[in-house]
């Protein structure tokens, strides 16, 4: 009956979007003006040109992977992190609307503009790794509840109250088969409305650290389009959260 009552209510259809994220490493990315690379990014991807955008005022030799711009949107929906390693762009479900979707089309569009900025100031014009991350949550008045019996065990969940998995795994696509899948388990809380407790899930597939790819834009794309085919809800449900059938 409870398996039947499942299946009726289909769990997965729970699953809300969280946020995107998209992580580029341009390859020995560097710039002499911190400002004018701001300003060339807030004219190619408008969202940021009316939001709050700044350059951190870091000493020449701070590590490179400390944030130097920082920029968003109006509504705070779009985010920006820039430094000399990594840039992360990242689109929020901040009124945590169930319905909330970006298509891939727009998020390449994005990917596109930022990307060509970005390598304009590498020696290569080449990105050295790519990341997409795609973070979804349950509301769940007991987060530990919705965790198979299968795959964490009934006696640890026993007395479990907090908690955060990760699991990484060698992962292939047809685009590229060098990748990591990493996938984090962790209980958290609702930003709005009545703050409900709520089963985080985030699937992350980047490519090897180990391993510079040397990409173009078109590449960059062709992964971010394949990766988020491979970040499906319904499938990342079936894998991680789906109660045994006994």
């Amino acid at each position: 009956m409870i398996n039947l009552l499942r299946k009726l209510l289909n769990m997965e259809n729970d699953l809300v979007i969280n946020k995107y994220e998209v992580a580029l490493f341009p390859k020995d990315f560097s710039t002499s003006d911190f400002n004018s690379l701001l300003e060339e990014i807030k004219k190619s991807l408008v969202m940021f040109a009316d939001g709050f955008n700044t350059v951190i005022p870091v000493p020449l030799d701070a590590p490179r992977e400390i944030p130097r711009i920082l920029l968003r949107s109006k509504d705070n929906v779009i985010a920006c992190n820039i430094s000399l390693e990594k840039v992360n762009i990242s689109w929020f479900n901040r009124k945590e609307i169930p319905g909330f979707t970006k298509s891939i089309t727009e998020i390449n569009s994005d990917i596109e503009k930022l990307s060509e900025i970005l390598l304009l100031h590498t020696p290569t014009r080449r990105m050295k790794r790519v990341g997409y991350i795609k973070e979804y949550y349950l509301v769940s008045e007991n987060p530990v509840e919705v965790l198979p019996n299968s795959n964490i065990g009934s006696k640890v969940k026993e007395n479990l109250r907090e908690f955060i998995f990760q699991l990484t795994y060698d992962f292939s696509m047809s685009m590229y088969s060098n990748c990591n899948k990493v996938i984090i388990l962790g209980k958290g809380k609702k930003q709005t409305g009545e703050k409900e407790n709520v089963l985080m899930l985030t699937s992350d597939i980047n490519t090897l650290q180990t391993k510079d790819v040397s990409w173009t834009t078109e590449d960059i794309k062709k992964f971010i389009t394949e990766a988020d085919k491979n970040s499906n809800k319904n499938d990342l449900y079936e894998l991680f959260l789906k109660q045994d059938e006994s």
